[in-house]
């Protein structure tokens, strides 16, 4: 049985007859849709085929819990890890790219006098975006 599912079966808490209040939410998020990043795309950070692997790889790992619950529990953890560590490398990828626009590659230190202003400010724009994306998870 899924998590929601489980959920849906367990009385709410608290008191009875208690209205339960949710916090507001974006037009998008009431709508089910995440947002969307600049240029109407949503952002991922992991590509499509990857996803999807890893989606069917949980999914079988969730099918063998019945048969084998222990190389289940193994197997999830197999693939959260692999989750865990290509998210970080595609993290890592993307802030050196970021850095190389407005850092001397050589020193490690700004080149706020030698960048365009221009630079700068599709640097933060980019740096903004990419905080605001993993702030989504």
């Amino acid at each position: 049985m899924h998590y929601d599912q489980q959920r849906a079966q367990q009385p709410p808490s608290g008191p009875p007859g208690a209205v339960r209040q949710r916090a507001p939410q974006t037009p998008a998020a009431r709508a089910g849709t995440p947002p969307r990043a600049e240029g109407g795309q949503t952002p991922v950070l992991l590509p499509q085929g990857d996803r999807d692997d890893l989606t069917a790889r949980l999914q079988q790992a969730l099918n063998l819990f019945i048969a084998e619950p222990g190389k289940a529990v193994s197997e999830a953890d197999r693939v959260h890890d692999e989750a865990v560590s290509r998210v970080t490398e595609i993290l890592a990828e993307q802030r050196r790219a970021l850095r190389a626009v407005w850092q001397n590659e050589k020193t490690g230190t700004p080149a706020e006098d030698t960048v365009p202003t221009e630079d700068l400010r599709r640097a933060l724009r980019q740096y903004q975006e990419a905080t605001e994306q993993l702030l989504r998870m």
